[in-house]
């Protein structure tokens, strides 16, 4: 899903002040209900992702952190949080990144029954296997899911480089 443009650079700084050690924005203008000045802005999403409302446009907070901090606009690149954190927003901890590079630092998904990350059941083997950039390359079957995790490091670390959540 493209994200929400975000406003300009003076409009943000305008409406909300933004400590890079803390990753926490904090409203610098009274906008209403409970939107008082200096008090901290942004709300947490469904999706896990906190997010401030400007100028009745919902924009994720790392994104505008990423604006603020650094003066050059993601537009259409992620910004990703290295440590998995969706709202640990401090900007040591966030870095653009490709949608590719993005999917690569996930965590392993709840519903894993392995284990292991990168790693299913294929009838009474294990297979593993990565994606990059959409493409889903199959690392072959093994005997126990701890080799099929071996193969997934081996080849997830290549690719992947410094994006590569192996856990």
């Amino acid at each position: 899903m493209k994200p929400n443009k975000l406003p300009l650079l003076g409009r943000i700084n305008e409406l909300v002040s933004y400590d890079a050690d803390s990753g926490v924005f904090t409203w610098k203008v009274d906008r209403g209900g409970k939107a008082k000045a200096g008090l901290a802005a942004g709300s947490l999403r469904a999706d896990g992702y906190f997010a401030l409302c400007l100028d009745g446009k919902s924009c994720v907070a790392a994104r505008i952190a990423w604006f603020v901090a650094t003066g050059s606009d993601p537009d259409l690149l992620d910004v990703d949080h290295i440590d998995g954190d969706k709202c640990n927003n401090r900007i040591s901890n966030l870095r653009l990144a490709s949608e590719s590079q993005n999917c690569a630092n996930r965590k392993r998904r709840s519903d894993n029954k392995s284990g292991f990350k990168g790693v299913y059941a294929m009838g009474k083997k294990w297979a593993a296997s990565v994606t990059s950039n959409k493409k889903r390359v199959h690392l072959g079957l093994f005997e126990t899911p701890e080799l099929a995790y071996s193969a997934y490091v081996s080849v997830a670390t290549v690719k992947h480089a410094e994006f590569a959540r192996l856990a």
